[in-house]
């Protein structure tokens, strides 16, 4: 009998990273010929690696600011009222200890009382 309690999470881990290696490689792939053509097109393949660079230097531009700017703005004011209510707390703690220490003091220079 074969044992069915081994988990598929190695499979499913190794299946993604072999589709996320291919995947890749053939957008550096498409990019590459890309360049190729516009360099034989245009006759420099520094204009060419200029274009297609500046093409993708543009959409990374857009997909931030058109995706990503206003959740990473909407993170960060979450971080600042962590921060704020962390501030808040150990200032309350501060006070809280200031007030333990005098009171300590206090029964301090009253050792019969």
């Amino acid at each position: 009998m074969t044992d069915n309690r081994h988990s598929s999470g190695g499979h499913f881990v190794a299946s993604s990273l072999a589709f996320l290696f291919s995947a890749v490689t053939a957008f550096f792939l498409l990019i590459a010929a890309a360049v190729a053509w516009l360099a034989a097109v245009l006759g420099s393949l520094l204009y060419a690696v200029l274009i297609v660079g500046g093409f993708f230097a543009l959409v990374a531009v857009l997909i931030y600011l058109l995706a990503i700017h206003r959740p990473l703005q909407r993170i960060r004011e979450q971080a600042e009222t962590v921060y704020e209510v962390a501030r808040r707390f150990q200032a309350g703690y501060d006070w809280v200890m200031d007030k333990v220490r005098l009171v300590r003091e206090l029964l301090d220079l009253h050792p019969g009382k």
